[in-house]
């Protein structure tokens, strides 16, 4: 089941209630029961039980694969409502999420890195999985949300007790936690000093909200660029090769290295600086 703050979210009966509806059937589903919440009735033959598989496990190798070797398939509908499988290959995939951990995020194996985030999203595939671990980063994984789990000082209370150093989180967050606690009577008990960055992506970032959590968190506030299509930063201001830890307004950084990024007109005409047209992207 799933937890919300004033509800539980019967994820079996949804998974259900999907299977009986697809041609081609899974031959089993590994279930992780929330004992101290509820636990729902399994499948005989179909279900097995997360804790009983893992009890049962025998250690395994790791397994070398080529570098083009699919590593996951995430969905993303995009503006067209249709989903769409993303297929992500292993070797540069991993290669370009340690590059980034180092020269965007200027993150360091002693560093603590957290994204708020969940693993439903690219961002928490990218940036609370593969790329901090993989770096051999600390990488805080939080289940919660911005507010009423129980607060909305959860944010600063995770940055306190865990030191983190930076942080990847999404503007809606910032917003929600502003909007509960605007003059920050929770927040104020929790001191976040260990912060020196705070990172958005997924959406624009209002100047108003920016500056309240510059204030809020004493670090800056970096916005950059990217989706699901891409798994990694297309603009950013890369922080670990030297860049400054200020931006524009508005401003979501410049092309990190491996980017050709243009904006064009419906001829594929370049568009004059200031003028709105079509994002395009290619090898440099």
């Amino acid at each position: 089941c799933g937890l919300e703050p004033n509800k539980i979210i019967k994820y079996k009966t949804i998974l259900d209630e999907a299977l009986a509806s697809c041609v081609e059937k899974p031959r089993k589903c590994i279930i992780f029961q929330r004992r101290n919440v509820e636990v729902c009735d399994l499948v005989a033959d179909l279900d097995i039980d997360w804790e009983d598989a893992l009890y049962n496990a025998d250690p395994h190798p790791c397994v070398p694969v080529e570098s083009n070797h699919p590593l996951y398939i995430l969905y993303t509908s995009g503006t067209t409502g249709q989903p769409k499988g993303v297929v992500r290959t292993t070797g540069g995939h991993l290669a370009a999420l340690t590059w980034t951990m180092k020269t965007v995020y200027n993150m360091s194996d002693d560093d603590v890195w957290w994204t708020a985030s969940d693993m439903g999203w690219v961002v928490g595939h990218s940036y609370m999985c593969y790329g901090p671990l993989c770096s051999g980063i600390t990488s805080v994984m939080y289940e919660g949300k911005p507010d009423r789990t129980p607060h909305p000082g959860q944010y600063f209370r995770i940055i306190q007790e865990h030191k983190v150093n930076a942080m990847f989180t999404a503007p809606t967050a910032l917003r929600v936690i502003k909007r509960a606690d605007p003059l920050l009577k929770i927040g104020r008990q929790y001191s976040p000093k260990s912060l020196r960055v705070l990172f958005v992506a997924g959406e624009h970032c209002d100047q108003e909200t920016k500056l309240w959590a510059t204030k809020a968190f004493g670090a800056p506030v970096l916005n950059h660029w990217w989706q699901t299509e891409t798994g990694y930063p297309v603009t950013a201001m890369c922080v670990g090769l030297g860049l400054p830890l200020t931006l524009p307004k508005y401003s979501t950084g410049l092309p990190i290295p491996g980017y050709d990024v243009r904006v064009v007109r419906e001829d594929g005409v370049e568009c004059e600086p200031g003028e709105l047209g079509h994002i395009t992207i290619k090898l440099p």
